[in-house]
């Protein structure tokens, strides 16, 4: 999942003009499109001597879009997103 930080910069952008909203619900619908044709993202693997690895080159399609679909949600409620930490001393 992206940062809070990512995700911030995004409602700005969407809050900024009502073309960056547009840009950001295109981007979403593509996003969603993306995973319904079954191409949800970009993985790189390989192998050597006997070990092998997989990683997940960027955020995958879904994640982008549950990311946008997160932004969207904010900008429509005219929240801004927050994040709490909770610590426990003893």
């Amino acid at each position: 999942m992206a940062s809070i930080q990512f995700i911030r910069s995004l409602v700005r952008y969407g809050n900024a003009s009502a073309n960056n909203l547009v840009k950001i619900k295109m981007w979403q619908n593509a996003a969603i499109e993306e995973i319904a044709s079954n191409k949800g993202g970009q993985i790189t693997s390989g192998s050597t001597n006997g070990s092998s690895f997989t990683q997940a080159v960027s955020m995958t399609n879904a994640e982008w879009s549950t990311v946008l679909d997160l932004v969207l949600t904010h900008i429509e409620n005219g929240t801004f997103p927050q994040s709490r930490t909770l610590a426990r001393f003893q």
